[in-house]
């Protein structure tokens, strides 16, 4: 019989599929058992994937042409799942498979779907296929989101249940999937008090249709103590190191800059939005300071003059820049963050703006550092003492962006110290990313450091939150949050990381940072979830279910006036112009679909508004398939400006520009203005028209036509 003890693939030799859950696991299985919909909070580790494939057994054996999908919110995590269920499913060849996305398999997804009973993918997908006609909501019989507190907004596992509600609501007798919820923590975020508390879990219930308690173990507790590991938690505080030189030069250099942007909010008075200001009220080389100019560098965008446009950009790029140069100090060292500055102000164009700003840097920057930052100092010593106590250690380190992730972990894993010890081959485990360039990470490199680590051959992964949700390895007993604190969730999942016995969840972070105050935050706020679960438990189910179903209908009303003014905007015509400097690049009906993922620009004059670098053959980088392989990329035409605006494709024979939305400012006639980080949250339908041969052959001709008149 397979242990269910942990959702770890990796515990099971898969000979014998007998599923013989723990009397804590039954508990929770119960109202899915018995075909209600329900969301089951239980820690990590205690086995809730276990749980799901029981049901999911009981489901099989009990419905006609039963159709069940699992959701889970990342790839790396699918992956994970799909394994496990091929451990209890698989005597059937037809029973289980996985949707990736980016599958090499000429089958079609829909057949693929349509021939297997169990399909395990991430929520986009399900979207998409959906939104295609290749799946149908009362087609489905089971629906299971892990990490289910994610159902909420306009994230992917929302959309799902958005489609739910409109059948749900379109007709009374209408089929629907049962709906199985799963999760550490239903999250707390931005809670005030246990009213609000409250009001957060049982709007999740409402968007995931259930009007029962969430189900959690009351019955048999002391069992899932005796099979549940609890990470000892410290707080190590790290002092700055006083007068840092790199800290002082580049704060003057912000200094300056600033004044030169308060200057110029005097200068373009005339062309500024109220909405253009700088409060500097906040520290540089923190969270806070880069939210801010965040959020001002938004507002400029939508600034239509060039000139102030292309100032107020690069202004605040290059503060955005220095802030992390100061984030990089603090983790790192002062000499790597001044060689992240040289290296990003060479990549910067050459024109009046940057020209000034480079002076400032000049003038006032550092020359040299030496050094390591005290944080780094304390993290080494860490490593160094666990490593001399046993050699089976396996560490996580949580660290902010993927810059600090993937710079930390060469430096550890290049670290003679360290590995004189043993070798820790520290890796990196970030998000999935577009380019190498972005830092991000393909499905198989994430799938291979997580092997490495089961298995051994690497100690240490330095992560992004990409970790967090659901990534099971037993044999994990540290986990470091390196001067990082996330919410309460995320602070929950962190923690079950750590399986082994003996383990420790360690906040190493500066004397003077907020991330002390936001762990004591999350603690209280992982009782207060207790409590409101508690109060929610204790609640008349009648009075329940009658909340329940107001939640639900509030949300459809705001839902339908979402939509009425999104087709009220879709009825004009748009214009794309430059981020940057503002230059016009194309029109909202010159976009043209591929196969309902690449935008692709088929106005004629598309050539003369920009320029392209392209590789030479047999360079070409396949991040889209060996079909679509990217020859190139695709800059805006004003030579002062040169912001990328997306990649040149070979598409059947012909190079295409692929754009990517989010740099471009979009306007209309009727004052609409405004900057959309995906296609999908365009103002117009960028899915209304597809690519045709008679488009292929105009860009072609179009591109001749440029090139002539460049001669």
């Amino acid at each position: 019989m397979i242990k269910p003890g942990n959702d770890d693939v990796e515990n099971h030799n898969g000979q014998n599929k007998e599923m013989n859950l723990r009397d804590y696991q039954l508990e929770l299985a119960a109202p899915g058992l018995e075909g209600h919909n329900s969301i089951i909070v239980a820690p990590t580790g205690s086995g809730k994937t276990h749980v799901a494939i029981k049901i999911c057994l009981e489901h099989i054996r009990k419905v006609k042409k039963p159709k069940i999908v699992f959701l889970a919110p990342v790839k790396t995590l699918a992956q994970q799942q799909f394994l496990l269920f091929k451990k209890f499913l698989d005597d059937d060849p037809d029973m289980v498979c996985q949707l990736d996305g980016d599958s090499d398999s000429t089958i079609p997804v829909d057949s693929i779907y349509s021939r297997h009973t169990v399909a395990v993918m991430t929520p986009q997908i399900l979207v998409n296929m959906i939104k295609e006609g290749q799946a149908k909501i009362n087609e489905i019989s089971l629906i299971i989101f892990d990490e289910c507190h994610n159902t909420i907004k306009k994230k992917p596992y929302n959309i799902i249940m958005n489609l739910y509600m409109d059948r749900k609501f379109s007709s009374r007798n209408t089929k629907l999937p049962q709906i199985i919820g799963m999760t550490a923590s239903p999250g707390l975020r931005k809670v005030k008090d246990k009213g609000d508390a409250i009001e957060k879990v049982m709007s999740l219930m409402a968007n995931l249709d259930v009007a029962s308690p969430p189900v959690q173990v009351l019955r048999h507790k002391e069992e899932l103590r005796r099979h549940q590991t609890e990470a000892e938690y410290e707080l190590i505080v790290v002092f700055r190191d006083p007068g840092n030189r790199f800290h002082v030069r580049i704060n003057r250099v912000m200094e300056e800059i600033e004044d030169e942007m308060r200057s110029g909010f005097v200068k373009f008075e005339s062309v500024l939005d109220d909405k253009v200001q700088f409060t500097g009220t906040t520290s540089r080389g923190c969270q806070s300071y880069e939210s801010l100019i965040t959020a001002l560098r938004q507002e400029c965008k939508k600034i239509e003059d060039r000139e102030a446009s292309q100032y107020f950009m690069a202004i605040t790029k290059h503060l955005l820049m220095y802030n992390q140069s100061l984030v990089l100090n603090d983790h790192i060292s002062g000499k790597f963050a001044l060689l992240y500055v040289r290296q990003e102000l060479a990549k910067q164009p050459r024109n009046k703006i940057e020209a000034l700003l480079l002076a400032i840097f000049e003038k006032f920057g550092p020359e040299q550092c030496q050094g390591v930052s005290p944080l780094l100092r304390r993290l080494k010593s860490m490593l160094l003492e666990k490593s001399q106590e046993s050699s089976q250690l396996r560490c996580i380190i949580f660290a902010k962006t993927r810059l600090l992730s993937d710079t930390l972990a060469t430096l550890l894993c290049e670290d003679s110290d360290l590995n004189s010890i043993m070798e820790h081959n520290t890796k990196r485990l970030t998000g999935s990313g577009p380019s190498s360039s972005e830092l991000g990470m393909t499905k198989v490199s994430q799938l291979d450091t997580l092997k490495q680590f089961r298995e051994g051959a690497c100690k240490d992964i330095v992560a992004t939150s990409v970790a967090e949700e659901g990534l099971d390895i037993d044999a994990c007993n540290l986990i470091i949050d390196y001067n990082y604190s996330s919410d309460e969730v995320g602070f929950v999942q962190r923690k079950g990381r750590a399986r082994a016995k003996g383990s420790k969840f360690v906040l190493l972070a500066y004397d003077d940072s907020v991330h002390a105050r936001k762990m004591k935050a999350n603690l209280q706020l992982a009782r207060m979830t207790s409590e409101t679960l508690n109060s929610i438990k204790e609640t008349d189910l009648h009075q329940l279910k009658s909340e329940i179903t107001k939640l639900q209908f509030k949300d459809k009303r705001l839902r339908e006036l979402s939509s009425t003014v999104a087709q009220s905007y879709d009825s004009n015509m748009y214009k794309l112009s430059c981020l940057d400097c503002k230059q016009f690049a194309t029109s909202s009906n010159c976009i043209h679909h591929i196969n309902r993922q690449h935008r692709v620009v088929v106005d004629p004059d598309f050539p003369n508004q920009s320029s392209f670098e392209e590789v030479p053959v047999g360079m070409e980088d396949l991040r889209f398939g060996d079909e679509m392989p990217t020859v190139g990329k695709i800059f805006c035409g004003n030579q002062e400006c040169r912001r990328q605006w997306g990649f040149r494709m070979r598409y059947l024979g012909i190079r295409v520009s692929v754009l990517k939305i989010d740099n471009f400012l979009i306007t209309n006639d009727d004052g609409y203005k405004e900057i959309r980080k995906k296609w999908n949250k365009a103002p117009f339908d960028s899915l209304k028209v597809e690519l045709t041969t008679d488009d292929l052959e105009n860009i072609s001709r179009s591109e001749e036509l440029s090139d002539d008149d460049d001669d």
